[in-house]
């Protein structure tokens, strides 16, 4: 008899467990996040549309160790034109590249900017591939509000890389990338599949737990009457040992 009271608990159990919990994993390395809208910049000169495009990052956990920009199907018959500016959750703000590209025309381009590329980018022709954030020219322009009046700017016009500015701070919260077109006068450029970040911090990424949809009030009187039942045998047996 006790053995068939402990084997009734532990499927009573056993059945609510895989009911009502789920565990949820950590994933270290790399997290991406991406806004998939496209992002057309106007012929003359002046912001992007939308201006800024946003991305909200959620689910990791510690503190930003690497963070990357990918920008998706650009096209451009002047990308030497556009400056490109990233600000995080903690309001840094980083024009990561610009004046890069010249006049050389580029169609559904993607392009990484990444502390760890091996090389910068030029005024020479772009391709797809990893480089370093880059922004050549004589000054860092001033992005209109709601961007930050204020920036750091990559090399060679400046010093500041990803590391410098977003290294060890919370990665979760809302990204902006703003685009700005600082000559009129020539074609208009799009962003055709947006734009990507890539996000590393010290304890990876925590997904949100799978929703488990709440049992039906038939399930949950099927579960009753399947534990009532249990009980009666048990007091059954009890009560008439010789049908054992």
């Amino acid at each position: 008899m006790r053995r068939l009271i402990h084997a009734t608990r532990f499927s009573v159990t056993s059945l609510l467990s895989l009911v009502f919990f789920a565990s949820a994993s950590t994933a270290l390395g790399s997290t991406v996040f991406s806004n998939t809208t496209a992002i057309s910049i106007p012929a003359t000169s002046g912001t992007s549309d939308p201006y800024p495009s946003q991305i909200a990052v959620s689910g990791m956990v510690g503190t930003l160790t690497d963070v990357s920009v990918m920008i998706n199907g650009w096209t451009s018959a002047n990308p030497g034109d556009l400056y490109f500016l990233l600000t995080g959750p903690g309001g840094q703000a980083l024009d990561f590249m610009g004046d890069v590209g010249s006049t050389h025309s580029i169609t559904n381009l993607n392009v990484r900017l990444t502390d760890s590329a091996g090389v910068a980018l030029t005024s020479n022709q772009i391709v797809s591939g990893s480089f370093l954030p880059t922004v050549l020219g004589s000054s860092c322009p001033a992005f209109p509000a709601p961007a930050p009046p204020s920036v750091d700017c990559a090399a060679p016009l400046g010093t500041t890389t990803f590391a410098n500015l977003f290294a060890g701070s919370d990665p979760n919260g809302t990204w902006s990338l703003y685009i700005l077109d600082d000559t009129a006068g020539d074609t208009a450029s799009a962003i055709g599949g947006g734009w990507s970040l890539i996000v590393d911090s010290t304890g990876g990424f925590v997904p949100p737990p799978p929703s488990v949809p709440e049992p039906s009030g038939l399930v949950l009187i099927g579960l009753a009457m399947g534990v009532a039942g249990l009980h009666r045998a048990v007091g059954r047996r009890l009560a008439h040992p010789s049908q054992r």
